[in-house]
């Protein structure tokens, strides 16, 4: 697992994150030095750093263009009910309350459609370990750098400074997942504070 944090405590908005740099068995010569890596990330943070920064108070809305392909919000339900085990109802105004600020501004492209046309009622498929990876994204204004103390190529640093207008999260694959998982995030927050408030009340 990778962990996130502030590189240093005078710049709290540069962050290192412990990756893993494979092989690629699919390309050679030159291009063999292009470095990927893999790591884990909070899907939160993912989701703030996705549209572009500084995205406070004024989100980077244009930075969705970075998706490869329109949205199927149903499926994108159906992978947070299956991450909750269970029904969200109320589809639509659900969608609207947490993904408008960063979808409507889009709407007149294509593939942009907004708000989605999607069922009132979205089930889900039952598991015991309800779970999903494997995102692949290409970043834009980030470095690796070796990791202190390895002597191991294939263990480094992705660094870079969140609150760069250079950065850029481009999602290749899993933008469904992604937002999923944001629209699953919020759903049990939410749940959570409710729950905090009539005990405290």
């Amino acid at each position: 697992m990778s962990k996130i944090q502030p590189s240093d405590t005078h710049s709290k908005s540069v962050q290192t994150i412990s990756v893993i740099v494979p092989d690629n068995p699919f390309v050679s010569g030159e291009l063999g030095a292009v470095k990927h890596c893999l790591a884990a990330l909070d899907v939160v943070k993912l989701m703030e750093w996705w549209p572009g920064n500084p995205h406070s108070p004024h989100r980077d809305a244009s930075k969705v263009t970075t998706i490869q392909r329109s949205l199927d919000w149903k499926r994108v339900v159906h992978i947070a009910a299956y991450l909750l085990q269970r029904e969200i109802l109320d589809v639509a105004s659900t969608l609207d309350e947490i993904f408008r600020p960063i979808y409507e501004p889009r709407k007149h492209e294509p593939g942009r459609e907004w708000p989605p046309r999607v069922p009132k009622v979205v089930g889900f498929e039952p598991s015991d370990y309800p779970t999903f990876s494997n995102i692949l994204l290409h970043v834009n204004g980030a470095e690796l750098v070796p990791a202190g103390g390895s002597t191991s190529l294939r263990a480094q640093n992705l660094v870079f400074n969140e609150k760069d207008k250079k950065l850029n999260f481009s999602v290749i694959d899993g933008q469904h997942r992604i937002n999923g998982a944001f629209l699953a995030v919020k759903l049990l927050s939410k749940q959570v504070k409710t729950k905090t408030i009539g005990v405290t009340h």
